[in-house]
């Protein structure tokens, strides 16, 4: 069996019972699985480990930026809790 997928890293393949199956290059341009016969299915897969660390990279930005803004809205609710005022500094 053969495709036309790129041979990046990231491409796996697998049958239906999930035994992982090796993507050979054929024909020096085609993406290819050995077949033993009893596969009905071969899935093909792209994960790539850069999406994972830009997902990463992003939550914790993310994470980071609700924190500030969490922290800065219970920072002025205490002052107003306390009855402080920015502008005079007088309680």
């Amino acid at each position: 069996m053969s495709e036309q997928f790129s041979l990046y890293p990231g491409w796996h393949a697998q049958d239906e019972t999930g035994r992982k199956k090796d993507v050979l290059r054929a024909d020096g341009v085609i993406s290819a699985v050995h077949l033993d016969g009893s596969e009905e299915k071969i899935i093909f897969e792209y994960i790539e480990k850069s999406f994972f660390k830009g997902a990463l990279i992003s939550s914790v930005t993310l994470l980071l930026i609700v924190g500030y803004f969490a922290y800065s809205f219970w920072k002025k609710q205490k002052e107003k809790n306390l009855g402080i005022n920015k502008h005079d500094g007088q309680i």
